[in-house]
C-alpha cells in the first residue's frame, strides 16, 4: 500500500489555507507593499532587456555610419533634449555658423539618420535614439 503525505501549504483544502502565517500576523501593511513593488520590478524587467538589446544592437551600430563631425552633429541635438530641434540650437550647441551647417546636415539626412519635420526643424527618423545618445554618449 503507497500512502501520500499531503502537502497542507499546498492544498488549498488545508484547515489553515488563504490565512495569513502567524509570523505574519499584523504585517498586511508590510506585505501589500511588497507585492506592489514585486509587480511593479516585474513589469520594468521586459522593457529594460528589449532596450538594452536596442542598445547592445540596433541603436549601437547607427553613430558608426557616419563621420566624426557628423556624430558631434546628432550628439548636438541629442544634447538638447527631446526633438524637434531647431538648426539655430544645434548651431549654438556647436559653436558654429548655422549656414555652415548645411551641407554635413544634408549628408545625415541622406544617410537617414534624422529628418526635417518641418522648415527650420530637425528630429531623429528613429524613435528613443536620443535617449540612446544620452546614455552612451554624455
Amino acid at each position: 500500500m503507497i500512502y501520500f503525505c499531503v502537502d497542507p501549504v499546498g492544498n488549498p483544502f488545508a484547515p489553515s489555507a488563504g490565512t495569513t502565517p502567524p509570523k505574519l500576523a499584523g504585517l498586511d501593511e508590510t506585505i501589500h507593499a511588497v507585492q506592489i513593488a514585486l509587480q511593479r520590478k516585474s513589469l520594468r524587467k521586459p522593457a529594460h532587456i528589449a532596450l538594452q538589446r536596442l542598445d547592445e544592437g540596433f541603436f549601437r551600430v547607427r553613430p558608426g555610419h557616419l563621420t566624426p563631425k557628423e556624430k558631434d552633429y546628432v550628439f548636438a541635438m541629442a544634447a538638447l533634449g527631446d526633438g524637434p530641434y531647431r538648426s539655430s540650437d544645434i548651431a549654438d550647441k556647436l559653436g558654429e555658423a548655422q549656414n555652415k551647417l548645411g551641407p554635413r546636415r544634408a549628408k545625415i539626412i541622406h544617410k537617414g539618420m534624422i529628418y526635417s519635420p518641418e522648415h527650420g526643424d530637425l528630429d531623429f527618423t528613429v524613435p528613443m535614439f536620443a535617449d540612446f545618445l544620452r546614455r552612451k554618449h554624455p
